[in-house]
């Protein structure tokens, strides 16, 4: 997926800069070039943030109670109190 985002932002890179600003289609390139390349990086984040909170597992998270005690591994109830 990372390669695939180079190659869209390196495509980008090389419309900008060679090809000329006259031509017929150039911004429609680049942009759309562009435009993949930012949604392969949502893409590629959106996944590492996932695989991210998904391997801090249930049993790491700490809820908050209205007393503002920790419970470890209460992890279908979190609340958060703030002052």
């Amino acid at each position: 997926m990372v390669m695939i985002l180079c190659l869209f932002f390196g495509l980008m890179v090389f419309v900008d800069a060679f090809i000329h600003s006259d031509m017929l289609g150039r911004l429609a390139v680049e942009d759309l070039s562009k435009l993949w390349a930012v949604v392969f990086l949502f893409v590629y984040a959106w996944c590492c943030a996932m695989e991210r909170l998904s391997s801090s597992g249930a049993e790491n998270f700490v809820g908050i109670n209205i007393h503002g005690s920790a419970q470890v591994g209460d992890s279908d109830r979190v609340t958060i109190m703030r002052s």
